[in-house]
């Protein structure tokens, strides 16, 4: 995707973003971001929009090529984005206004025509590298700075895992957060999209039991918390006033092999012994 001329960047800025805060329009006064009502709040930098408080560094800001070359190899993409890919590019429609949840340096799958992507990450040095967006916003799920019933279709690849706090208990309400904005940015009729790995009964049950334990020893190290389908679809259904997602589980043949962190790419294991299912929950608004 071209980048876009100065007056395209800023008619997109003040017709697509919204306050966090009130919901209300934003007006961009040279590189600053005012809403009329809490005043100014964020900043354009290097055509990145960034709103808010600056939070600290993401773990991703280091790690992104690491990741995205592993992202690259067969096996990944295999178990996690060539079916969810075709799948994704059935549903998606020109003209519509979508917005991917952690959209890290690239996409995976290609933008119909006339269709608006804006990509919102917490990584900066993600958002940096990633051209294909039309927008890039620099912010947390939790508070999205968009318009109330604005987006056609959300996204979110692999990152509601990502969302954690310092408890499991922190974790469901800050994931019960982000789908609460997720319900109210989307138009009525639109579509939200979450691509996750779901652990199988074993390991989450395990997890129940040592994740809080886990995370007190290791920090901020810990920074992925899986969800059980019943557990997920239940605070899906909370925010979206008891819409229940459809479910879907992508298979593969058990002898593919791909390595499971992407931080370690020389260790690979076949499928069979993966302990997730590759899943969509989708949502209808």
């Amino acid at each position: 995707m071209a980048p876009p001329t100065a007056a395209d960047f800023d008619l997109r800025v003040e017709s697509l973003l919204a306050c966090p805060r009130c919901h209300g329009r934003l007006a961009l006064r040279s590189i600053e971001l005012v809403c009329a009502t809490c005043g100014v709040l964020g900043l354009i930098e290097d055509d990145i929009v960034r709103i808010g408080a600056r939070e600290r560094p993401s773990s991703f800001d280091a790690t992104y090529q690491l990741m995205q070359r592993g992202n690259e190899g067969e096996g990944v993409r295999c178990l996690c984005y060539e079916q969810q890919t075709r799948f994704l590019e059935r549903e998606l429609a020109p003209g519509m206004v979508v917005l991917d949840v952690g959209c890290g340096p690239s996409l995976s799958y290609t933008p119909p025509a006339g269709s608006l992507v804006i990509g919102l990450d917490p990584s900066i040095e993600s958002l940096r590298q990633n051209r294909a967006v039309a927008l890039r916003v620099h912010g947390t799920a939790t508070s999205l700075p968009l318009p109330t019933h604005s987006l056609d279709a959300i996204l979110c690849f692999y990152s509601i895992h990502h969302m954690v706090g310092q408890s499991i208990r922190d974790t469901h309400a800050a994931v019960l957060a982000a789908l609460r904005e997720f319900a109210r940015t989307l138009k009525r009729g639109g579509h939200l999209f979450i691509f996750e790995v779901r652990p199988w009964w074993p390991v989450w049950i395990a997890e129940q039991g040592a994740w809080n334990i886990a995370r007190r020893l290791l920090g901020p190290r810990l920074d992925m918390y899986f969800w059980s389908a019943r557990a997920l679809s239940a605070l899906a259904r909370a925010a979206f006033h008891g819409t229940a997602p459809q479910i879907i589980t992508f298979r593969v043949r058990p002898q593919t092999t791909f390595p499971p962190v992407f931080s370690l790419p020389w260790l690979t294991v076949p499928r069979f012994l993966y302990p997730f299912d590759a899943t969509l929950y989708h949502v209808i608004a």
